[in-house]
Protein backbone atom coordinates (compact mmCIF):
# COMPACT_ATOMS: atom_id res chain seq x y z
CA UNK A 1 0.00 0.00 0.00
CA UNK A 2 2.48 2.35 0.91
CA UNK A 3 4.87 1.94 -2.47
CA UNK A 4 1.24 2.18 -4.66
CA UNK A 5 0.57 5.40 -2.65
CA UNK A 6 3.89 6.87 -3.09
CA UNK A 7 3.84 6.69 -6.65
CA UNK A 8 0.91 7.72 -7.12
CA UNK A 9 1.62 10.79 -4.58
CA UNK A 10 4.95 11.48 -6.83
CA UNK A 11 3.00 11.12 -9.85
CA UNK A 12 0.16 13.70 -9.20
CA UNK A 13 2.39 16.38 -7.18
CA UNK A 14 5.13 15.92 -10.45
CA UNK A 15 2.44 16.97 -12.72
CA UNK A 16 1.96 20.03 -10.48
CA UNK A 17 4.70 20.78 -11.16
CA UNK A 18 6.54 20.00 -7.82
CA UNK A 19 9.86 18.55 -7.54
CA UNK A 20 9.94 15.31 -5.65
CA UNK A 21 12.53 14.82 -3.61
CA UNK A 22 13.88 11.52 -2.14
CA UNK A 23 16.96 9.45 -0.69
CA UNK A 24 16.43 6.77 -3.83
CA UNK A 25 16.31 3.90 -1.39
CA UNK A 26 14.71 0.60 -1.70
CA UNK A 27 10.62 0.96 -1.10
CA UNK A 28 9.02 4.57 -0.44
CA UNK A 29 11.30 6.38 -2.15
CA UNK A 30 11.94 5.48 -5.27
CA UNK A 31 8.36 4.33 -5.95
CA UNK A 32 7.62 8.38 -5.02
CA UNK A 33 10.34 9.06 -8.05
CA UNK A 34 9.11 6.67 -10.18
CA UNK A 35 5.49 8.32 -9.52
CA UNK A 36 7.17 11.81 -10.31
CA UNK A 37 9.10 9.82 -13.87
CA UNK A 38 5.76 8.82 -14.87
CA UNK A 39 4.75 12.08 -16.06
CA UNK A 40 6.32 13.63 -18.88
CA UNK A 41 8.37 16.82 -19.18
CA UNK A 42 5.29 18.83 -21.55
CA UNK A 43 2.16 17.11 -18.99
CA UNK A 44 3.64 19.55 -16.38
CA UNK A 45 0.38 21.74 -15.93
CA UNK A 46 1.50 25.34 -16.14
CA UNK A 47 0.79 27.93 -13.96
CA UNK A 48 -0.17 31.54 -14.52
CA UNK A 49 1.23 34.04 -17.22
CA UNK A 50 2.28 36.22 -13.40
CA UNK A 51 4.01 32.95 -11.67
CA UNK A 52 7.01 31.41 -13.68
CA UNK A 53 7.29 29.09 -12.04
CA UNK A 54 5.12 26.26 -14.40
CA UNK A 55 6.87 27.49 -17.00
CA UNK A 56 10.47 25.98 -15.77
CA UNK A 57 10.55 21.65 -16.37
CA UNK A 58 10.85 20.69 -12.77
CA UNK A 59 12.33 17.19 -12.32
CA UNK A 60 12.76 15.16 -9.48
CA UNK A 61 15.83 15.43 -7.15
CA UNK A 62 17.99 12.37 -5.86
CA UNK A 63 20.14 12.63 -2.78
CA UNK A 64 22.48 9.63 -2.61
CA UNK A 65 24.50 7.85 -0.13
CA UNK A 66 27.24 6.51 -2.23
CA UNK A 67 29.31 8.53 -4.98
CA UNK A 68 27.43 9.72 -8.13
CA UNK A 69 29.20 7.47 -9.97
CA UNK A 70 27.57 4.07 -7.94
CA UNK A 71 24.59 3.84 -8.24
CA UNK A 72 23.16 1.94 -4.75
CA UNK A 73 21.12 -0.55 -4.74
CA UNK A 74 21.86 -1.75 -7.94
CA UNK A 75 18.15 -2.49 -9.54
CA UNK A 76 17.97 1.33 -8.94
CA UNK A 77 20.19 2.05 -12.01
CA UNK A 78 17.51 2.90 -14.22
CA UNK A 79 16.01 5.20 -11.86
CA UNK A 80 18.95 6.66 -11.09
CA UNK A 81 19.92 7.39 -14.63
CA UNK A 82 16.08 9.25 -15.50
CA UNK A 83 16.75 11.46 -12.50
CA UNK A 84 19.90 12.32 -13.40
CA UNK A 85 18.73 13.39 -16.70
CA UNK A 86 15.37 14.78 -16.04
CA UNK A 87 16.48 16.24 -12.54
CA UNK A 88 19.11 16.58 -9.65
CA UNK A 89 21.20 13.73 -8.44
CA UNK A 90 23.04 15.38 -5.07
CA UNK A 91 25.56 13.84 -2.77
CA UNK A 92 28.45 15.03 -0.51
CA UNK A 93 30.84 12.19 -1.07
CA UNK A 94 33.63 11.80 -4.30
CA UNK A 95 33.10 9.69 -6.74
CA UNK A 96 33.90 5.95 -6.14
CA UNK A 97 32.56 6.19 -2.53
CA UNK A 98 30.63 2.87 -1.69
CA UNK A 99 27.40 3.11 -0.36
CA UNK A 100 28.83 2.92 3.45
CA UNK A 101 25.89 2.28 6.24
CA UNK A 102 26.68 4.99 8.26
CA UNK A 103 26.57 7.88 5.00
CA UNK A 104 22.31 6.81 4.85
CA UNK A 105 21.75 8.43 7.96
CA UNK A 106 23.79 11.38 7.08
CA UNK A 107 22.38 12.49 3.95
CA UNK A 108 18.94 12.88 5.89
CA UNK A 109 19.79 16.03 7.04
CA UNK A 110 20.25 17.34 3.13
CA UNK A 111 16.87 15.71 2.00
CA UNK A 112 15.63 17.81 5.13
CA UNK A 113 17.10 20.85 4.21
CA UNK A 114 16.15 20.91 0.08
CA UNK A 115 12.78 20.42 1.24
CA UNK A 116 9.66 22.70 1.62
CA UNK A 117 7.52 20.07 3.32
CA UNK A 118 8.42 16.82 4.08
CA UNK A 119 5.84 14.15 3.53
CA UNK A 120 6.52 10.39 5.57
CA UNK A 121 4.37 7.87 4.03
CA UNK A 122 5.29 5.12 6.07
CA UNK A 123 7.82 4.58 9.04
CA UNK A 124 8.09 2.58 12.02
CA UNK A 125 8.08 4.27 15.67
CA UNK A 126 12.10 4.67 14.66
CA UNK A 127 14.53 4.87 11.74
CA UNK A 128 15.54 6.54 9.02
CA UNK A 129 12.45 8.35 8.49
CA UNK A 130 11.78 9.91 11.66
CA UNK A 131 15.72 10.99 11.43
CA UNK A 132 14.82 12.58 8.71
CA UNK A 133 11.75 14.37 10.79
CA UNK A 134 14.27 15.16 13.69
CA UNK A 135 16.23 16.80 10.83
CA UNK A 136 13.30 19.01 9.54
CA UNK A 137 12.27 19.85 12.30
CA UNK A 138 14.87 21.45 13.28
CA UNK A 139 14.72 23.54 10.31
CA UNK A 140 11.67 24.96 10.58
CA UNK A 141 10.07 22.75 7.65
CA UNK A 142 6.61 21.25 7.90
CA UNK A 143 5.80 17.18 8.31
CA UNK A 144 2.83 15.97 7.18
CA UNK A 145 2.26 11.78 7.24
CA UNK A 146 0.14 9.49 5.58
CA UNK A 147 -2.53 7.97 8.07
CA UNK A 148 -1.63 3.93 8.51
CA UNK A 149 -3.29 0.83 9.76
CA UNK A 150 -3.50 0.95 13.68
CA UNK A 151 -1.15 -1.62 14.54
CA UNK A 152 0.80 -2.28 11.74
CA UNK A 153 4.42 -1.91 12.62
CA UNK A 154 5.51 0.49 9.41
CA UNK A 155 2.14 2.84 10.50
CA UNK A 156 4.21 3.02 13.96
CA UNK A 157 5.64 6.27 13.18
CA UNK A 158 3.33 8.17 10.99
CA UNK A 159 0.41 7.70 13.17
CA UNK A 160 2.71 8.67 16.22
CA UNK A 161 3.27 12.04 13.94
CA UNK A 162 -0.38 12.93 13.02
CA UNK A 163 -0.72 12.31 17.10
CA UNK A 164 1.58 14.60 17.85
CA UNK A 165 -0.53 17.45 15.90
CA UNK A 166 1.30 16.51 11.88
CA UNK A 167 -1.26 17.20 9.26
CA UNK A 168 -2.40 14.50 7.44
CA UNK A 169 -1.87 13.14 3.68
CA UNK A 170 -4.89 11.75 2.07
CA UNK A 171 -3.64 12.32 -1.79
CA UNK A 172 -1.85 15.00 -3.64
CA UNK A 173 -4.32 17.95 -2.71
CA UNK A 174 -3.42 18.03 1.00
CA UNK A 175 0.71 18.95 0.27
CA UNK A 176 -0.65 20.93 -2.42
CA UNK A 177 -2.76 23.02 -0.30
CA UNK A 178 0.14 23.08 2.26
CA UNK A 179 2.61 24.29 -0.37
CA UNK A 180 -0.02 27.19 -1.30
CA UNK A 181 -0.49 25.53 -5.03
CA UNK A 182 -4.12 24.43 -4.80
CA UNK A 183 -6.33 27.22 -6.51
CA UNK A 184 -8.85 25.20 -6.92
CA UNK A 185 -7.71 23.70 -10.44
CA UNK A 186 -8.87 19.99 -11.33
CA UNK A 187 -6.06 17.44 -11.05
CA UNK A 188 -5.29 15.34 -13.84
CA UNK A 189 -7.23 12.43 -14.00
CA UNK A 190 -3.88 10.72 -15.27
CA UNK A 191 -0.40 11.68 -17.72
CA UNK A 192 -0.08 8.05 -17.83
CA UNK A 193 -0.71 6.17 -21.62
CA UNK A 194 -3.86 4.79 -21.92
CA UNK A 195 -3.43 0.65 -21.90
CA UNK A 196 -4.15 -0.79 -25.32
CA UNK A 197 -7.72 -2.97 -25.51
CA UNK A 198 -4.76 -6.08 -25.32
CA UNK A 199 -2.84 -4.94 -21.86
CA UNK A 200 -6.48 -3.53 -20.32
CA UNK A 201 -7.98 -6.89 -20.24
CA UNK A 202 -4.87 -8.07 -18.13
CA UNK A 203 -5.01 -4.95 -16.04
CA UNK A 204 -8.77 -5.22 -15.55
CA UNK A 205 -7.55 -9.48 -14.56
CA UNK A 206 -5.43 -7.41 -11.65
CA UNK A 207 -8.52 -5.15 -10.75
CA UNK A 208 -9.28 -7.25 -7.38
CA UNK A 209 -6.26 -8.85 -6.10
CA UNK A 210 -2.53 -9.28 -7.16
CA UNK A 211 -1.91 -12.51 -9.62
CA UNK A 212 0.80 -14.65 -10.41
CA UNK A 213 1.91 -14.99 -13.75
CA UNK A 214 0.93 -18.61 -13.57
CA UNK A 215 -2.29 -17.34 -12.11
CA UNK A 216 -2.92 -14.51 -14.96
CA UNK A 217 -2.62 -16.22 -17.71
CA UNK A 218 -5.51 -18.85 -16.64
CA UNK A 219 -7.63 -15.78 -15.46
CA UNK A 220 -7.40 -14.14 -19.31
CA UNK A 221 -7.12 -17.19 -21.24
CA UNK A 222 -4.08 -16.13 -23.15
CA UNK A 223 -0.74 -17.42 -23.99
CA UNK A 224 1.95 -17.08 -21.50
CA UNK A 225 4.28 -14.88 -23.99
CA UNK A 226 1.08 -12.68 -24.43
CA UNK A 227 0.56 -11.86 -21.29
CA UNK A 228 4.20 -11.39 -20.21
CA UNK A 229 4.61 -8.92 -23.16
CA UNK A 230 1.41 -7.12 -22.02
CA UNK A 231 2.93 -6.85 -18.13
CA UNK A 232 6.07 -5.47 -19.61
CA UNK A 233 4.11 -2.41 -21.37
CA UNK A 234 2.05 -1.88 -18.29
CA UNK A 235 4.33 -2.43 -16.06
CA UNK A 236 6.94 0.49 -18.05
CA UNK A 237 4.10 2.47 -18.14
CA UNK A 238 3.40 2.64 -14.83
CA UNK A 239 -0.02 0.21 -14.36
CA UNK A 240 1.22 -2.64 -12.81
CA UNK A 241 4.30 -3.75 -10.14
CA UNK A 242 5.92 -7.05 -9.41
CA UNK A 243 6.27 -7.95 -5.85
CA UNK A 244 8.67 -11.29 -5.35
CA UNK A 245 6.26 -12.57 -8.53
CA UNK A 246 2.97 -11.42 -7.69
CA UNK A 247 1.92 -8.70 -10.33
CA UNK A 248 -0.37 -5.54 -8.70
CA UNK A 249 -2.40 -3.05 -10.30
CA UNK A 250 -1.39 0.11 -9.62
CA UNK A 251 -4.85 2.14 -10.69
CA UNK A 252 -5.39 5.42 -9.38
CA UNK A 253 -6.96 5.92 -6.29
CA UNK A 254 -11.01 6.70 -6.01
CA UNK A 255 -10.63 10.14 -4.54
CA UNK A 256 -8.08 11.24 -7.33
CA UNK A 257 -10.44 9.43 -9.54
CA UNK A 258 -13.00 11.79 -8.65
CA UNK A 259 -11.22 14.89 -9.04
CA UNK A 260 -10.12 14.11 -12.20
CA UNK A 261 -13.49 13.43 -13.48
Amino acid sequence: FGRRFARELGRDLASRGVAVVSGLARGIDVAAHRGALDVPCDDVVEEAADDDVGERQVGPVGVVASGLDRPYPREHVDVWNDVAHRGLLVCESPPGTPADAFRFPLRNRIIAALSEILVVVESRGAGGSMLTVDHALRRGVPVMAVPGFPGQATSEGTNALLAEGCAPVRDARDVLDALGLDHGRHMPHDVRPRPDPHDRVVLDALAAAPLSLGELVARVERPVHDVAVSLGRLSVHGWVVDHAGWWESLRVTPTLDRVGR
